[in-house]
């Protein structure tokens, strides 16, 4: 499935430390442990997402959490989740119309940190403009990876 938006922080934070970047050393320092706009462009990676692994992991040996495009989460986005009583492993609300996102946006290292989110609207069908004919949607920047249920807690 789809981490939740806490499974992904606690994973972006290697088991919950403070990082502010989700990277091998907690900094974000391009061409060392995330690509640079113009090394992404030299290699001719639209809209900022590249293979996977090309920079060290983080302390738990996930990758690219800090830079490889917007990650979307399983849980619905409301911006009152985390001022709710129930702030450890929060789901947010049970239904809405827009989705969690976190990690790099293009060109911004900013939402790159462990601590930034935001929303996106999934988009479930083709798109229909005036004057073009319907298209599917591309999000070259929208990423995702799955989680697993682990048989034994994580410490």
């Amino acid at each position: 499935d789809l981490p939740t938006e806490a499974q992904w922080e606690y994973a972006a934070r290697a088991r919950g430390h403070f990082l502010v970047f989700p990277t091998n050393d907690g900094y974000y320092r391009e061409d060392v442990n995330v690509p640079s706009p113009e090394t992404r462009r030299k290699a001719g990676h639209i809209g900022f997402v590249y293979p996977i692994g090309q920079y060290p992991p983080n302390p738990i040996g996930l990758y690219d959490l800090a830079s490889n495009g917007r990650e979307w989460m399983n849980d619905w986005f409301s911006e009152t989740t985390y001022r709710e009583p129930n702030r450890k492993n929060p789901t947010g609300p049970k239904s809405g119309k827009d989705k969690v996102v976190r990690g790099l946006d293009v060109g911004d290292k900013d939402s790159a940190m462990s601590m930034y989110r935001d929303s996106r609207r999934p988009i479930l069908r083709p798109l229909k403009l005036p004057g073009h004919e319907p298209f599917e949607p591309s999000y070259l920047i929208y990423t995702f990876r799955c989680a697993v249920q682990s048989p034994t807690p994580v410490r």
